[in-house]
């Protein structure tokens, strides 16, 4: 589902609502993927389909701004990431990007003092992304031309230790802005 999609999917306009009253409150928020959308929604961005699907294993690159923000300090400048989308978004006003990758140049925003958004995924588990190759054939058909589920696979073997310990690391912070 696409941020876009209110008519769809009503739910999506309480949820931007809900987010909206977090950030006037400074209230720390965590948004990943379809949540980081959210947040840009709610922040004031547009949000629309990007020109090229990322789904796999893909690097990002943290901006001198990331490098120096509290949940990402100490990972290295450039890592690899889960990706599951084809939408993206403009960096609201008054917002940072702290991250960005070759297809999708807004990867983490920082929103206000506590709102961050992931437009990849740290959460991931191998189990998950078996599920969703299987949940999502024929998405995965549509984009054969260059992206091949065997592939993703081997990767996730690969990657998935190195992930996540950058998950734990991002995350545990997250949860040090909660617990002020």
């Amino acid at each position: 589902m696409g941020v876009y999609e209110e008519d769809i999917h009503p739910f999506i306009k309480h949820e931007i609502a809900l987010i909206k009253n977090a950030l006037k409150n400074d209230m720390p928020i965590l948004g990943i993927c379809l949540g980081a959308q959210l947040l840009a929604k709610a922040a004031g961005a547009d949000v629309y389909k990007g020109n090229k699907k990322e789904i796999g294993w893909y690097k990002v690159e943290l901006t001198d701004e990331g490098k120096r923000d509290g949940l990402f300090v100490g990972l290295p400048d450039e890592f690899t990431v889960f990706q599951w989308h084809g939408d993206t978004f403009d960096i609201p006003e008054s917002s940072k990007c702290l991250a960005s990758s070759e297809l999708f140049p807004n990867q983490i925003i920082k929103v206000g003092k506590n709102a961050y958004g992931l437009q990849f995924h740290l959460e991931v588990t191998e189990e998950m992304v078996r599920e969703w190759i299987d949940v999502n054939d024929k998405e995965l058909t549509s984009v054969k031309a260059y992206i091949n589920p065997e592939n993703i696979l081997k990767d996730t073997s690969e990657n998935i230790k190195t992930i996540h310990r950058y998950g734990e690391a991002v995350f545990s912070r997250f949860f040090s802005l909660i617990y002020k």
